[in-house]
């Protein structure tokens, strides 16, 4: 009998393993929807753990585990491929506790990628408007988390212009508000802090017009939910409603009029750093008013993963507009590709590759391998393994962008170790094969031919690649196999042996 996970579901998971709290919420897909079945959510403070040269604290690492491990039963009877796990800020934060996120991901039993602040914003609004009535309007969309805040302008269900700021509940309550000291001093300085990181974006968004100005996740809904209990708004967020909320803060330091019937104990502690960035922003972008959305990021990875189910995965029109904008061959491109999946369909099990991500990979890596061409000719392959890196690209999480960055830079010339560094351990071994099957699509599709290239099979034995032509064909492409030589040299550098020619 097949494992519980390789069965057929209609389930949908998603976890987000955000800076305060972690969250998991499954769903059942009901054709090109989602039904909310469950939702778990624990406060884990991993932020409040990250120390200022990257290391987590054990603590926090432990916090961190004990959740993943209860989130990962839940998890356990659900495939792979409809679960989308992703870490925020801490997470971006933490890079000297490697060790971590392997553990984290054996934990969880799934997969975890680190999201950039920009595709971090991306999903919020996704999820911001998929719980919103849906209406062509255009929204300003806030969510303030416990390592960053994000703010997003967009229109329907597409986001335009995003931010992401090291503005966190969580980093600024330990840094204004320390040991509980809550005064106007510190709420001043908070303040202030926020509108210096802030004030770049006033031009961009407060001579906006907003249909609506809406705001998601813990922070925005706590303060949202006081002020309604407090009589200070109907729920609405506004400027002077919040200078009651801070007034009250600093009178009665002690929290006792903090309702837990209507917020979370834990929220209390964040509290006064959430509520400065908020009143920030709203001085900052001019906000008169804001309403809330149960939405964020978790819902917005549900309908993200529901995309790439249903084949309208948002990566592929972040690779068609780098194709456009970068001017690439995709004549080439479709050669390169070609070659390079037949090559993958003989290796795939000697080299132990997921076939599914190996393909992806594979074919964004064919159609943006020349990207760099837009920059220069010379070292174009460095120059597209920058843009890769270096460009928003919707969809993509930090390590997949980094993946796709290395394979480029390597498809040609050098290709080191040290051209890989900036992977996860786990995935060098694959980057490196990954990145061999794209050096010889490309060698073997020098000429720029229609013509098809040869039959040939590939197989791999330890670190010995042999790659076997049809009889005659060698001998009468002479520079494939002066090319084919100095690839055998190349290898070496990553401890792969290469040998070429004619079947037997």
């Amino acid at each position: 009998m097949a494992a519980a996970s390789d069965q057929p579901s209609d389930l949908v998971a998603a976890v987000d393993l955000g800076s305060n709290s972690f969250h998991m919420v499954i769903a059942r897909q009901t054709g090109h929807d989602l039904q909310i079945l469950d939702r778990i959510r624990e406060p884990v403070r991993m932020a409040a753990g990250v120390q200022t040269d990257g290391h987590l604290e054990e603590e926090a690492q432990e916090r961190a585990l004990l959740c993943l491990e209860k989130f990962g039963q839940r998890l356990r009877d659900i495939p792979p491929a409809r679960v989308r796990a992703v870490g925020t800020n801490a997470m971006r934060r933490a890079k000297r506790s490697p060790g971590f996120r392997s553990a984290a991901r054996r934990a969880l039993g799934h997969r975890i990628e680190v999201i950039s602040g920009i595709e971090e914003a991306r999903l919020i609004y996704l999820g911001v408007a998929h719980s919103t009535p849906a209406r062509d309007e255009t929204r300003l969309v806030v969510d303030i988390g416990g390592g960053s805040t994000e703010i997003i302008r967009g229109r329907g269900f597409e986001a335009g212009f995003a931010a992401s700021r090291f503005l966190g509940c969580v980093t600024f309550s330990q840094r204004f508000f320390a040991d509980g000291r809550i005064d106007r001093d510190a709420f001043r300085a908070a303040q202030t802090a926020a509108r210096q990181d802030l004030q770049d974006l006033g031009p961009e968004l407060s001579e906006q017009k907003y249909d609506s100005v809406l705001g998601a996740s813990g922070t925005i809904l706590t303060v949202s939910a006081l002020l309604r209990d407090l009589g200070f708004s109907d729920g609405r967020i506004d400027y002077d409603a919040m200078k009651r909320l801070r007034r009250l803060m600093i009178d009665e330091p002690d929290g006792a009029w903090f309702n837990t019937e209507v917020a979370r104990e834990d929220r209390l502690g964040v509290l006064p750093g959430g509520l400065a960035i908020l009143m920030a922003i709203h001085r900052s972008l001019g906000i008169q008013e804001m309403h809330t959305s149960a939405g964020a990021l978790r819902e917005g990875l549900l309908y993200d993963q529901l995309g790439r189910i249903c084949s309208e995965d948002v990566r592929s029109r972040t690779i068609d507009r780098m194709v456009e904008r970068f001017a690439a061959d995709d004549a080439q491109a479709t050669r390169v590709n070609r070659s390079a999946l037949a090559l993958l369909e003989q290796c795939v099990g000697d080299w132990q590759l997921e076939h599914e991500e190996a393909t992806r990979i594979l074919r964004w890596a064919a159609r943006l391998h020349e990207s760099g061409l837009s920059v220069a000719h010379a070292g174009y392959h460095r120059h597209g393994a920058y843009l890769v890196a270096n460009s928003d690209m919707p969809g993509f999480s930090v390590d997949d962008q980094a993946l796709l960055a290395a394979v480029i830079r390597t498809h040609r010339r050098k290709i080191r170790f040290e051209y890989f560094h900036e992977l996860a351990s786990q995935r060098l071994d694959s980057a490196i094969h990954l990145s061999v099957i794209l050096r010889l699509a490309v060698l073997l599709n020098r000429g720029r031919s229609d013509v098809p290239t040869p039959d040939m099979s590939i197989s791999d034995s330890g670190h010995k690649i042999k790659l076997r032509f049809g009889a005659g064909w060698l001998q009468e492409h002479p520079l494939t196999a002066a090319d084919l030589e100095e690839e055998t040299d190349e290898l070496r550098h990553v401890d792969l042996r290469l040998s070429f020619g004619p079947a037997t």
